[in-house]
């Protein structure tokens, strides 16, 4: 799903092709890169689409974006007030 919002994006150059890579596993996120090629004037436009597009695809996919979360557990009961 990313590799096609990546291909199907306005502004792209053609060559060299979109790239996604698998960066890391962190301890909430499975981070991903993905990179599409374009003109230096069009850079931040592009950019901005991509990142729309990636966010679509992965909504449309029903693919949600973890946030880091704690559970906190007391060993013995937390006074009343506190």
């Amino acid at each position: 799903m990313l590799l096609a919002a990546a291909t199907g994006l306005p502004g792209r150059l053609d060559e060299p092709a979109p790239q996604i890579m698998l960066l890391d596993l962190g301890d909430s996120s499975v981070n991903w890169s993905v990179r599409v090629w374009a003109n230096t004037e069009d850079y931040w436009t592009v950019r901005e689409a991509l990142t729309r597009a990636a966010k679509v695809a992965l909504d449309e996919a029903n693919l949600g974006i973890p946030f880091p979360q704690m559970d906190v557990h007391f060993d013995r009961p937390v006074p009343a007030g506190l």
